[in-house]
């Protein structure tokens, strides 16, 4: 039985008070539990190894071949080198634009410096790459055994918008992560959380012959080892933490935790909407994106955005979501704000602003290089995102088009509700605030129900500080459960930001709790396993219509049923079940490969009347499924 989401908090909450009273003891239990991995899979092989030597023998125990023992031990041979090979989890380098000593001397003495400071291992390869992060990947040479490389991951926009003291501390916490005997534990712990997980997937992918020596005790192990091993890399973040303030400052770190939030905020609300915005009107991929960073990242943030920003912050909270301690943790651990700093009421963040950068971390420790990874990364961005620039582009004109359109016929006379709508979603995107929200109240005008138009206007008012909006997304939520956790995200960073916790919170645990009851439905959602199962749908005619239409522009489908599955567990939120029989002509080959591509363009370009299943009814499908589809009532759509 998979282990539930409260099993694992519970689990982690144990472990955490035993891990802060009895540390040794705690990381003793771990490596016990590490290495019973490894005992299982080494038990398996001896076993089937012992088997072998056994078989070998009787073969020519009486002096001469025994051509069943052969046979019996050839098979044993050919099984113990398929579980040899499905332990064999490769895991790939790392990709990014590999820097020298000749290159970047400066940085490389950094890197000397700090990981002689910090008794750290040797970095072998050291990459800059496109994010916003930094990081330290250890890769295994051979599989999950034997020694390992050290790679450095380091983004160009977060030197770009660090000083060189903040990326000094930088370098210094992910170093810490292999600092000393703890920081060599705790990854080695750390590569093996990564490897069962990817020996698990790879088993349950592959279905390899043999590997079921291994499913059923991944299945119970991986995630016990994962909840076990969870505590451990939570306090090894402040361990990190904590060995980069003994070699920059408690304050430098604290002060680059928050600066690296706000400015990674700053990046992904303002400065790369604005960039793509640009798609609306020209035709091609802008030019210097990477290069104007340091300009933008530089400049003063408006001082309300920064108080807001961080705030909300500071008022998200350490949960067993993340191995990452929620900031406020972290800056505690840190002691920041110092005591003596004057602000004894805690409003510390209203008045906080970035440091300023006089000199980027990127051009003080790259030099000139800093200058050409500039130019690569914006030529590849623009050759990247090419052919999404120009479908946008395109798409903005015809939007403008087909906008211009409604706008005129409601001029003449009132508009249907499907234009109505098509009218207010299209100017969400190209209109102003004002403007769209106005065109979201004629649709609720026209239909009070719907809830999509309540979720939208009520997110728009909400960004004009309207608490109107907070009964437009309780209603949209309570029309739509589907909606519920988008509406009580929106809510809780409002009520954050409004200084009122304790209601923010309130939506936190009601997300929390709905997103639970999703995933214990999950399962039964995944599949179709009897006719049994199938009961006719409850879409609207409209919403058959509109999906009859858009299923008649695939001419692979011979004909199309609709089904609803009988659901124990949220059968309000009900699951419909496409059922498709192709006309793919009997002399083609791979059927599986055209039906799997069928699918997938089905799920790309089709709109469902909700959360949906799609069947082809084909091969064993087609034997006990079809029968069960014919039998219900209007299941029919197409064909």
């Amino acid at each position: 039985m998979a282990m539930t989401n409260e099993k694992f908090d519970e689990m982690v909450k144990h472990l955490e008070i035993l891990a802060k009273a009895a540390p040794d003891k705690y990381r003793f239990r771990v490596a016990l539990l590490a290495l019973l991995g490894y005992a299982y899979i080494g038990l398996v092989l001896a076993v089937l190894l012992g088997l072998l030597v056994v078989m070998f023998g009787l073969a020519f125990s009486r002096g001469r071949l025994n051509y069943i023992v052969v046979k019996v031990g050839w098979i044993l041979l050919v099984l113990a080198w398929v579980v040899f090979r499905s332990l064999w989890v490769k895991q790939s380098p790392p990709e990014g634009l590999e820097l020298t000593r000749a290159e970047a001397p400066r940085l490389f003495d950094l890197i000397e410096e700090v990981t002689r400071a910090l008794d750290a291992p040797r970095i072998h390869h050291v990459l800059v790459l496109d994010f916003f992060n930094a990081a330290v990947v250890q890769v295994p040479r051979f599989g999950f055994l034997g020694s390992y490389k050290n790679y450095l991951l380091l983004g160009l926009p977060d030197m770009q918008a660090a000083t060189p003291e903040q990326f000094r501390a930088t370098l210094a916490h992910e170093l810490g992560h292999l600092s000393g005997k703890h920081g060599r534990f705790a990854g080695w712990i750390y590569r093996l959380r990564q490897t069962w997980v990817q020996l698990l997937t790879r088993l349950e992918r592959e279905q390899r012959w043999g590997s079921f020596f291994f499913t059923a005790f991944f299945n119970w192990y991986a995630p016990y080892f994962q909840a076990y091993s969870f505590v451990l890399a939570r306090t090894h973040e402040y361990e990190a933490d904590e060995a980069a303030a003994r070699l920059t400052g408690a304050q430098n770190v604290a002060e680059m935790l928050i600066d690296v939030r706000l400015k990674g905020s700053y990046l992904e609300e303002n400065y790369w909407p604005e960039v793509y915005r640009r798609a609306e009107t020209e035709p091609r991929p802008v030019a210097g994106v990477y290069a104007n960073l340091p300009r933008a990242l530089g400049q003063t943030l408006p001082q309300d955005s920064v108080a807001r920003q961080l705030n909300l912050a500071l008022a998200q909270q350490t949960n067993s979501g993340d191995t990452h301690p929620a900031l406020a943790d972290r800056l505690r651990a840190l002691g920041y704000p110092a005591p003596d700093n004057g602000d004894h009421n805690g409003d510390w963040a209203k008045h906080y602003q970035p440091a300023t950068v006089k000199q980027n971390a990127a051009d003080f420790y790259l030099g000139q290089r800093a200058q050409t990874l500039v130019a690569e990364f914006d030529r590849a961005w623009q050759a990247g995102v090419a052919e999404q620039w120009s479908e946008r582009h395109n798409y903005v004109l015809r939007s403008q088009k087909t906008l211009a359109g409604l706008e005129e016929k409601a001029r003449g006379g009132a508009l249907l509700f499907d234009e109505a709508w098509t009218r207010a979603m299209l100017a969400l995107e190209l209109r102003t605030t004002e403007e769209a929200t106005a065109l979201l109240r004629e649709v609720l005008a026209m239909r009070a129900d719907h809830a999509e138009a309540n979720f939208r206007l009520g997110q728009m008012l909400l960004k004009q500080n309207d608490p109107a909006g907070v009964a437009h997304l309780e209603r949209a939520a309570s029309l739509d459960p589907q909606m519920l956790i988008a509406a009580c995200q929106v809510l809780f960073v409002y009520f954050t930001e409004q200084g009122q916790p304790e209601e923010a919170e309130r939506y936190r645990e009601r997300a929390n709790k709905y997103f639970g009851k999703l995933e214990e439905a999950q399962p039964e959602r995944a599949s179709i396993n009897s006719p049994k199962e199938l009961m006719p749908h409850t879409a609207t005619p409209a919403e058959v219509e509109r999906l009859r239409e858009q299923l008649q522009q695939f001419s692979q489908i011979k004909a199309a049923y609709l089904a609803q599955k009988r659901l124990e567990k949220m059968p309000e939120q009900p699951l419909y079940v496409l059922g498709i029989v192709p006309g793919v002509p009997w002399y083609q080959l791979n059927h599986d490969k055209a039906n799997q591509k069928l699918i997938n363009e089905i799920v790309a370009q089709v709109a469902f009347p909700g959360e949906s299943l799609i069947l082809v009814l084909a091969g064993d499908n087609k034997k006990y499924l079809n029968k069960g589809f014919r039998q219900l009532a209007g299941s029919q759509i197409l064909g």
